[in-house]
C-alpha cells in the first residue's frame, strides 16, 4: 500500500458509519503443528502449518460471553525456507492438496521451485501464506469488517512470508458449500471478492485457475 495510514482511516470510517468501533473486533485462532515433524519433517506435516480462526465483535472485555461470532478464516503457511533445504517444495505441496498446488505454483520459478524474485523485494521472508478461506456472515457484510480483518491476518500469520496467495471462492449464505458457477448469485459474489483483493493490491497471477497474489507485507 502506498499509504497504509490513509487506508486504515478509511476502514475505520466505514466501520463507524455502521456503528462499529475497530477496537470491538478481535480474532481467535489455533495453529496445527506437530512437534516431531518440526524436528524430523515429512512431506505431509513438517513444512506446512494450518491456522483456523474465528472473528468476533465484542463491545468490551467484560462482555466476553455476549460477543458475536461474525466470521471465520483458514490459512496455510508454507515454511519455504526449510522446505528448500530439502529441495522438494513441489513434492511437499503436492502431497498436501491439489488446491495448494494451484494456489502456490504461480509464485514459483518452474523447475527450481524457488519463489520468484518479484516477491522477495521486500525481504519479508521466504515463506508463502495461502488464505484458503475468509468468510464474513451475511448480516455483517458491507460494514468494513472484512477489510479491517484481512491485513491483520496477513500480518500475524504471514510473518516470515514473502507472499500471500488467494483463490477467491464464493460460498453459500451459511459459508458451508462452495457455489457452483451456474448459481444465479455467483457472478456478483465472485466480482465482489475480486474487487476486495484489488483493494489490497493483489494481481491475477493465474487466469485459468483464478489465482491472485501479492508480496508481503501489505
Amino acid at each position: 500500500m502506498n499509504d497504509i495510514k490513509l487506508l486504515f482511516n478509511g476502514i475505520k470510517t466505514k466501520l463507524k458509519q455502521n456503528g462499529i468501533d475497530i477496537a470491538e473486533l478481535n480474532l481467535e485462532f489455533t495453529a496445527d503443528a506437530y512437534v516431531d515433524s518440526w524436528w524430523e519433517p515429512n512431506p505431509d506435516e513438517g513444512y506446512i502449518y494450518t491456522y483456523s480462526g474465528k472473528i468476533f465483535l465484542q463491545k468490551s472485555w467484560s462482555e466476553i460471553d455476549a460477543r458475536k461470532n461474525v466470521g471465520e478464516f483458514r490459512c496455510l503457511f508454507i515454511d519455504n525456507e526449510r522446505a528448500l533445504e530439502q529441495d522438494n517444495l513441489f513434492y511437499i505441496i503436492d502431497a498436501h492438496s491439489s488446491d495448494l498446488v494451484t494456489a502456490v505454483t504461480p509464485l514459483l520459478e518452474e523447475g527450481t521451485w524457488e519463489i520468484k524474485d518479484e516477491y522477495l523485494e521486500n525481504m519479508n521472508g521466504f515463506g508463502i501464506l495461502y488464505i484458503e478461506r475468509l468468510f464474513i456472515k451475511p448480516e455483517y457484510r458491507d460494514k468494513g469488517i472484512g477489510k479491517a480483518i484481512f491485513p491483520v491476518i496477513c500480518s500475524l500469520l504471514g510473518r516470515g512470508a514473502a507472499a500471500v496467495t488467494v483463490i477467491p471462492t464464493p460460498f453459500d449464505e451459511k459459508g458451508k458449500t462452495k457455489l457452483d458457477k451456474n448459481d444465479p448469485s455467483y457472478a456478483k459474489k465472485i466480482g465482489g471478492l475480486k474487487n476486495f483483493l484489488s483493494f489490497f493490491g493483489f494481481s491475477l497471477v493465474d487466469k485459468e485457475n483464478n489465482v491472485y497474489a501479492r508480496p508481503l507485507p501489505l
